[in-house]
C-alpha cells in the first residue's frame, strides 16, 4: 500500500568473526533465494539480516494476497511478484513484466521456480481466480537481460484450465529438479509437473483422490509441502456440510504422486472481528462463508515435519496437530488450539519460525518454537512489525526443500589475524513420514577460498580446513560437496559464503535507506578503538545525510586487529506534500481536493488519483498520505459544513382555534411551509402541525429546521376495561386503561364496592353475576367531559363437600364422595380406582391423605381427607371371592390385602371340594396361583380356612369360599 518516510529498509549487512569468536553465518549459502519477502501492502522482511529487518522499498501497492519473491545466492534481492506484475531488485517494473495472468485475490497468486543448471532463468508460475479459463501458466524470467535487471522472455504459458487457487512445490528427491503441485477445478485430481534442466514438463502427474473441488470455498486456502517433501496439506472448506477441513496426504516427491488422504476436521468457529483503524482502511475482505463458520486458510508444517498447523481466513484460532502421534484417530485428537486473533496465512521463514498473517495489521504473528507440542510451540501474536505497511491475507509463497546448512568460520586474531579455521557443515535430518529421521551423507569436500593469490593453497579436500588470507577484505568462499541424495543417487551441491577478514559489520536498526531530513544511527560490535570519518570515536554516530554519502570507521578489534569497515546511506528524497481545496463548503456539495508534491497517492477514501470530488454531508478529516522513491508523507485536511444556524420558536400545545405566532432569525432570507418569506408566521391550528422553514445566508448556504404546535385533543380518551370473567371471591380487580387514558374522572357501579378514584373493586363480598362499571369525566380545558362504561362478569365458584376422614382398618374398601363441581382432579393416584371421577373407591394398605380439586364455570375449589389405617378397628377383613389365573394381569392370583400390616401369626389353608389340601402358607403376604404340585387346577369352588393372631393378641378365625375361573 504505502512506504513511510520514517522506515527505511536493510540493503547490505554482513558478520566480522573476531578473534577467538566462533559463530555461524546464516547470510550466504545456496538457500537465500528466500530471504528477501515481499507481501501485503508494500510490506516487506529482510531474512539476510538477524534479527530480521523491515524492507520498506516495496513498489506494491493495495491489496495483495498471493505473491512470491526470490534472491540470489547471497541473499540479494531478484525480483518479486503478485502473479500479475513483476518487479525488479531496483522496485521498477521488470521489462515485460506485466500483465501476467495471476490475480491479487488468489490464494497462492504465483510460485518462483529456478531453472535446474541455468544459472538466471526462473520460471513464474501463476494462477488466476478459481475457476478461471487462464488458470495455470507459466512465464520466463532471463536475468543475463536488461544489465542484470532481468526480463520477461516468455509469457503467460498455459499448463491447464480451470484450476483452484492452490500452487505450491518441492524439490525432486534428487535434490535437483522441482515439482509444482496444483488442484484442478470442478475436480478430485492433483497436478503434479515436473521442472527440469530442459525446462516445464509438457506432462503431468495425475493424483485423483477425495472428493471433488468444485465451489470458490473449496477452492480457497493454500497447499503447503513439507521441507522433506513428503506430505502434502491443504485447506479445503465444505460448504455443503458446513465443516472445515484440513487435508493431509503423501507425497512422493520421487513420482510427483499423491496419496493416503487424512481429514483434520474443525469445528464451527468465532465470528470475524471487525477492524478498526483510525488511519487507514484495511485490506478488502476475502469473501467467506456466511454465517461465518472456520474457514480453512493457512498451511504450514513445523521444520523437522512432526507438527502440522491450519488456520482460518481471519480466524480466532491457530490449529496444531501432531503427525508423529501415531494412527490417523490420534493424530486428528492431538488438535491443539492456539488462540490468536484475526490471522490468515501461515509460512515457515529459513529462521526456523512460522510467521502467521494478519489482515489489515502492521504486525505478524509468529510461532517460535514450531517443533515443540502445544503451548511450548510459543505463539506470539504481535511477534514482527512491519509498520508502515499493511499485511493482507498472504505471505510469499516458496518451494519447500531440505535446508542447507552453512559452513562455520573464525578468525584466530591471537595467533594471526588474517588466518581463518573452516568447519565443514552437518548434513541436517528431517522427519519423514512414519515420523523417523533421516539425513542425506556428504562424501566428499573441495574448498575455494576465494584468494587466487594464494595459487595452489587456494583449495582444499579438508572437512575443516585452514587458510591464511592475504589482508584485509572480503573474500567468496566455494564448498562443492559430494553427497547421496533420497533417490539413492549422488549429487553434488556447492555453499557460498562470504568471510570479511578486518571488516565489522555495521549495524542499523532501521536500515540503510533512509528519507531526507530522517537521522540514522550507524553503530560498530564492541572493538578497542574507534575512528569515524565523522571525527567521532565512540561505537556510534547519529548522522542525517542529505545525499548517497559513506561512512568509515577504522581501528582495532577486541583481538588488537585492525579493521576497516565502510557503509552507504542511500538518500531518498522527502516529498512536500500539499492539499487545495475549500475547508467550508454548504451541506450537500461536491467538493474538489487537490493532491500535490509526490509521485502516488493514497486518500482515506481508498482513491488514488491526485485530485478527488467527495460529496460533503457532514464535517470530515480526509487523509492523504503521498510516496516518493518510497518515501511517504502524510497530511490531513478538515472540511467543514456551513449553514446558518436558525433560531425557531419553541415547539407549544394550544388548544384548538388558538391563534400562534412563530418567529425565526439567524439567517437573511426564509422560507416557510406554505410560501412566507416573512420573520413571523400568524397561525390558528386546529390539528397538530409541524412548520418548516428554510433559511438562507450571504454564501446561499441553506439551513433548515422546524417547530412542531401541537393541538390538544378535544374529546378525551376514556376507555377502560376489566380482565374477566372472574371467579367469586377472587382477588380484587383494577383497571386496564390505553396509554393515552385520561385520568382525574370517577368511577360509580350498583352493587359493586368500588374505589371511585383508581376503579378497583372489592371481590370480598361480590356475588356471581353481571356488573356495570361507569366512568364519569368533567370538562377540563381542551377537553370535554366525557362518559364510558366497562362490564364485569363474575362466576360461580364451586361449594365442595367431601367425606369425612376416616379411621379403617388395613385392606378396607371406601368409597370417597366429593360434590358441588363439575370436573374433579384427585391426587395422589395411589390405591384410587379413578381420579376423574367424584367418587373414587379406595383401598389404601397405609395411612394416606387424598387431595380433590373440583372444578365448575372455570372456577375451582379443594379440599382433602384423611385415611387412617390401625389394627385397632374390631373390623372384620376382607376376602376376594374369585380370582382368574389366565395371564392378562388382572386378578391372576388369590391374595390378601392389608393382612401383614397386623399379623403377628398366620396360617392359611386351602381344599378342594373332595377335602384334599392343595395350598398352605404362614405369609399373610401369600399369593396362590392355582398351581397344585406344578400343574394348574381346573375350574372349582376351594374352601379356605384362615387362623391367624394379631400383635394385639387378638385371635382371628375365618372360612370361607374362593372361586377359580379358567
Amino acid at each position: 500500500m504505502l512506504k513511510y518516510l520514517n522506515t527505511i529498509t536493510t540493503r547490505f549487512s554482513g558478520f566480522i568473526c573476531l578473534a577467538c569468536l566462533l559463530f555461524v553465518s546464516n547470510n550466504f549459502f545456496s538457500q537465500n533465494q528466500d530471504k528477501k519477502w515481499y507481501f501485503g501492502s508494500a510490506a516487506g522482511l529482510d531474512f539476510t539480516n538477524n534479527p530480521v529487518t523491515q524492507i520498506t522499498s516495496s513498489s506494491m501497492s493495495g491489496y495483495k494476497e498471493g505473491t512470491a519473491s526470490v534472491a540470489d545466492a547471497f541473499g540479494n534481492l531478484l525480483f518479486y511478484t503478485d502473479g500479475v506484475t513483476i518487479w525488479n531488485k531496483l522496485d521498477q517494473i521488470m521489462a515485460n513484466g506485466t500483465g501476467l495472468f495471476g490475480n491479487v485475490l488468489t490464494t497462492q497468486s504465483a510460485l518462483i521456480v529456478k531453472r535446474p543448471g541455468a544459472a538466471n532463468i526462473y520460471f513464474v508460475f501463476t494462477l488466476g481466480k478459481s475457476g478461471s479459463s487462464s488458470s495455470f501458466c507459466y512465464s520466463t524470467v532471463d536475468m543475463n537481460l536488461a544489465a542484470g535487471m532481468g526480463s520477461v522472455t516468455t509469457k503467460n504459458v498455459l499448463i491447464n484450465a480451470p484450476m483452484c487457487e492452490k500452487l505450491t512445490g518441492t524439490k525432486h528427491c534428487n535434490g535437483i529438479d522441482t515439482w509444482v503441485v496444483t488442484h484442478d477445478y470442478n475436480s478430485s485430481v492433483f497436478r503434479s509437473v515436473l521442472v527440469t534442466s530442459t525446462g516445464v514438463s509438457s506432462s503431468a502427474t495425475l493424483s485423483p483422490i477425495g472428493s471433488q473441488w468444485n465451489t470458490s470455498f473449496q477452492s480457497y486456502g493454500s497447499a503447503k509441502i513439507s521441507q522433506n517433501g513428503k506430505r502434502l496439506a491443504c485447506g479445503v472448506y465444505y460448504s455443503n456440510a458446513p465443516v472445515g477441513n484440513f487435508e493431509i496426504y503423501d507425497f512422493d516427491n520421487a513420482t510427483g504422486l499423491v496419496s493416503n488422504q487424512l481429514s483434520l476436521s474443525i469445528p464451527l468457529t468465532f465470528p470475524a472481528q471487525p477492524v478498526s483503524s483510525s488511519q487507514t482502511p484495511p485490506p478488502p475482505p476475502k469473501l467467506v462463508p456466511s454465517p461465518l463458520v472456520c474457514f480453512p486458510y493457512g498451511c504450514e508444517f513445523s521444520p523437522d515435519g512432526s507438527k502440522f498447523y491450519g488456520s482460518g481466513a481471519v480466524d480466532s484460532v491457530i490449529y496444531q496437530w501432531d503427525l508423529c502421534a501415531g494412527s490417523n484417530t490420534a493424530i486428528s485428537n492431538s488438535r491443539y488450539h492456539i488462540s490468536a486473533f484475526k490471522i490468515s496465512a501461515l509460512q515457515l521463514a529459513k529462521d526456523g519460525k512460522i510467521y502467521v498473517a494478519r489482515p489489515g495489521k502492521q504486525m505478524l504473528g509468529v510461532i517460535l518454537s514450531p517443533n515443540l507440542p502445544g503451548a511450548a510451540c510459543n505463539y506470539v501474536a504481535d511477534g514482527q512489525s512491519i509498520a508502515p505497511a499493511f499485511c493482507s491475507y498472504g505471505l510469499p509463497n516458496f518451494i519447500s526443500e531440505t535446508p542447507q546448512l552453512p559452513f562455520v568460520y573464525s578468525v584466530n586474531g591471537s595467533v594471526n589475524c588474517n588466518e581463518v579455521n573452516f568447519t565443514a557443515p552437518s548434513p541436517p535430518t528431517t522427519t519423514v513420514t512414519g515420523c523417523t529421521s533421516t539425513g542425506y551423507n556428504i562424501t566428499s569436500f573441495k574448498w575455494f577460498f576465494g584468494d587466487p593469490t594464494s595459487a595452489a593453497l587456494n583449495t582444499s579436500t579438508l572437512s575443516n580446513p585452514v587458510h591464511i588470507y592475504p589482508g584485509q577484505g572480503t573474500y567468496t568462499i566455494s564448498l562443492v560437496y559430494t553427497y547421496n541424495n533420497f533417490c539413492g543417487g549422488v549429487n553434488t551441491d556447492t555453499l557460498k559464503q562470504e568471510v570479511k577478514i578486518g571488516v565489522l559489520p555495521l549495524l542499523s536498526s532501521a536500515g540503510f535507506n533512509v528519507c531526507s531530513g530522517n537521522p540514522i544511527v550507524l553503530s560498530a560490535p564492541v572493538a578497542q578503538t574507534y575512528s569515524w570519518s565523522t571525527g567521532s570515536v565512540s561505537n556510534s554516530i547519529t548522522v542525517n545525510p542529505s545525499s548517497l554519502t559513506s561512512y568509515t570507521v577504522v581501528g582495532l578489534d577486541t583481538n588488537a586487529c585492525p579493521y576497516k569497515s565502510i557503509q552507504t546511506i542511500n538518500v531518498y528524497t522527502t516529498p512536500t506534500l500539499t492539499i487545495k481545496g475549500d475547508t467550508t463548503l454548504c451541506p450537500g456539495y461536491q467538493i474538489k481536493l487537490i493532491a500535490s508534491g509526490a509521485n502516488t497517492y493514497s486518500w482515506s477514501t481508498n482513491q488514488t488519483n491526485a485530485t478527488i470530488y467527495p460529496v460533503q454531508s457532514a464535517n470530515t478529516t480526509y487523509t492523504l498520505w503521498g510516496n516518493t522513491n518510497g518515501c511517504v508523507v502524510k497530511k490531513t485536511i478538515t472540511v467543514r459544513i456551513k449553514q446558518p444556524d436558525l433560531l425557531v420558536s419553541p415547539n407549544r400545545t394550544v388548544c384548538p382555534g388558538t391563534a400562534v405566532t412563530l418567529t425565526v432569525g439567524g439567517a437573511v432570507d426564509y422560507k416557510w411551509t406554505g410560501g412566507s418569506r416573512e420573520t413571523t408566521l400568524a397561525i390558528t391550528p386546529t390539528i397538530t402541525t409541524t412548520y418548516t422553514v428554510e433559511g438562507m445566508d450571504a454564501k446561499t448556504c441553506v439551513g433548515m429546521d422546524s417547530v412542531v404546535i401541537t393541538v390538544q385533543t378535544k374529546t378525551p380518551t376514556t376507555d377502560f376495561s376489566y380482565k374477566t370473567p372472574v371467579c367469586e371471591k377472587s382477588d380484587n380487580l383494577i383497571t386496564v386503561t390505553p396509554n393515552n387514558f385520561n385520568p382525574g374522572g370517577v368511577y360509580s357501579s350498583v352493587k359493586l364496592q368500588i374505589d371511585k378514584v383508581s376503579g378497583e373493586i372489592d371481590m370480598a363480598s361480590a356475588q356471581s353475576g353481571t356488573y356495570l362499571v361507569n366512568y364519569s369525566l368533567a370538562a377540563s380545558g381542551c377537553t370535554i367531559a366525557a362518559l364510558s362504561a366497562a362490564t364485569v362478569e363474575i362466576l360461580s365458584a364451586p361449594v365442595l363437600s367431601l367425606t369425612p376422614s376416616a379411621t379403617i382398618s388395613p385392606g378396607t374398601v371406601i368409597t370417597l364422595e366429593a360434590s358441588g363441581g363439575s370436573t374433579y382432579a384427585w391426587s395422589p393416584a395411589n390405591y384410587l380406582s379413578c381420579v376423574d371421577c367424584s367418587n373414587p373407591i379406595a383401598t389404601p394398605p397405609e395411612t394416606i391423605k387424598y387431595c380433590v380439586i373440583a372444578e365448575l364455570n372455570s372456577c375451582l375449589d379443594s379440599a382433602c381427607v384423611k385415611l387412617i389405617i390401625t389394627c385397632d378397628t374390631d373390623a372384620d377383613y376382607s376376602f376376594p371371592n374369585a380370582f382368574t389365573p389366565n395371564g392378562d394381569g388382572n386378578n391372576d392370583q388369590f391374595c390378601l390385602q392389608g393382612w401383614s400390616f397386623c399379623m403377628r401369626e398366620f396360617n392359611i389353608l386351602i381344599f378342594d371340594k373332595w377335602g384334599e389340601l392343595v395350598y398352605e402358607s404362614s405369609d399373610p403376604s401369600f399369593c396362590w396361583d392355582g398351581i397344585y404340585k406344578g400343574s394348574p387346577l381346573g375350574a372349582g369352588v376351594f374352601v379356605y380356612v384362615v387362623k391367624a393372631k394379631q400383635f394385639d393378641s387378638i385371635i382371628l378365625n375365618k372360612k370361607g369360599n374362593i372361586s377359580l375361573i379358567r
